[in-house]
């Protein structure tokens, strides 16, 4: 598994290129949260990876595989502080990985270029402007969508932050499933 290198993708110096990557990154990224919900649901099960793909894999969406993640974890503790700090990761992992989350629309929609007004001036009859790649969604009788550099690499950042909460429950998950079995 590669995590996309987000401070690499900031020094980049064209804007363009910087975009892509950073878009590319967010797709990556989603896909690596749903693996991690993979590994939490097998672990869970105590079952074989096969059948565990098999189960897990028959959902079609992210939606249907995190609910069954979380079935699946409900199903095997009922220790409050590993079920408090899932809940709290399950309602984050919603936002991120819904179908309002970032990385749905730039899965979905194309890279455009949007010009940017910074400043007018008046007196000179000039202003400075230039094009920057966007992602946005326009849905009739909705506010568009749209995902910008700043607002995609916050994104990111934060499927970074899910990454980690995911893999330190999982652990303790599976500590805590090994002593009951003991």
């Amino acid at each position: 598994m590669h995590i996309p290198d987000l401070r690499a993708i900031w020094e980049m110096e064209d804007s363009t290129l910087q975009f892509y990557a950073l878009t590319g990154a967010t797709v990556s990224l989603g896909a690596i949260l749903d693996e991690c919900l993979f590994w939490m649901f097998r672990d869970a099960l105590q079952k074989d990876k096969s059948l565990a793909e098999a189960l897990y894999y028959a959902h079609r969406n992210v939606g249907g595989r995190r609910d069954a993640t979380d079935a699946a974890i409900k199903s095997v503790t009922d220790d409050p502080e590993i079920l408090a700090r899932w809940a709290n990761i399950l309602a984050d992992l919603v936002l991120l990985t819904g179908g309002s989350g970032a990385r749905n629309l730039v899965s979905h929609n194309p890279v455009s270029e949007t010009m940017v007004i910074s400043e007018i001036d008046m007196e000179k009859k000039a202003m400075t402007a230039w094009l920057t790649p966007l992602v946005s969604q326009r849905t009739p009788g909705q506010r568009p969508k749209t995902e910008t550099f700043s607002t995609l690499l916050a994104y990111a950042g934060n499927q970074l932050r899910m990454f980690d909460r995911l893999n330190k429950l999982r652990f303790d998950l599976t500590q805590a499933l090994e002593a009951r079995a003991r």
